[in-house]
């Protein structure tokens, strides 16, 4: 894929990753502190699979229903962090510390980018794509769960989680980005959090070594 798509994959990359971390912090239920950095995109992910699937049951995951989604899991985290989480005194008090935090984050994230992009953005070669994922995502795109869909198809009664996130992605961004997209995301992410906890570890022990 051309390089000028990198920035925009980049930015819906980080856009993404907040959404997750946002909905996981808010299920916490605890004050913001730094090792929610580490849990919170995956409880993020495992709420956003749920809910998908039980909208699934009623509903296509098509543009409307994506839109519904984001905005209603949004407005939902940012109104209990605000109701139960959010204290000025211990915010400000980490204030400093959050700044350097989000930017050794924001650097690393770029950094892993790179690999990952080149990685889920090669040229389709696997069978399985053409055989049901692209039908598969259609499918979930313009109607809830079909029974009896796998007499028609074996491959597609997979109700994997996958197809649904990668679905709910897909109907809101252009040219059917969606499937490069969560190809590559959740690498990214793990990635980002494991190089992350690599430079806290080896942070924590300079700051102990000159101490």
């Amino acid at each position: 894929m051309s390089t000028d798509y990198q920035m925009p994959f980049y930015l819906l990359f980080v856009g993404f990753g907040l959404f997750l971390w946002l909905i996981g912090t808010a299920a916490s239920c605890k004050p913001i502190r730094i090792d929610l950095i580490f849990r919170a995109p995956w409880i993020g992910y495992s709420l956003l699979v749920g809910l998908l699937q039980l909208v699934h049951l009623l509903w296509p995951i098509n543009r409307p229903a994506s839109q519904a989604i984001i905005v209603g899991m949004t407005s939902c985290a940012v109104g209990v962090l605000m109701v139960g989480t959010f204290r000025k005194k211990e915010t400000l008090k980490g204030a400093g510390t959050g700044m350097v935090v989000i930017a050794v984050l924001a650097v690393i994230s770029f950094a892993v980018f790179y690999p990952v992009f080149n990685t889920c953005t090669k040229a389709m070669c696997h069978y399985d794509l053409g055989l049901y994922y692209l039908k598969l995502l259609r499918w979930t795109e313009g109607f809830p769960i079909v029974r009896g869909l796998v007499n028609v198809q074996e491959h597609l009664a997979f109700n994997q989680s996958a197809f649904l996130v990668t679905a709910l992605v897909d109907s809101l961004v252009p040219n059917r980005w969606g499937i490069f997209l969560i190809g590559g995301f959740l690498p990214w992410l793990g990635l980002t959090l494991s190089l992350f906890a690599l430079f806290r570890i080896a942070a924590f022990k300079i700051r102990n070594t000159e101490g």
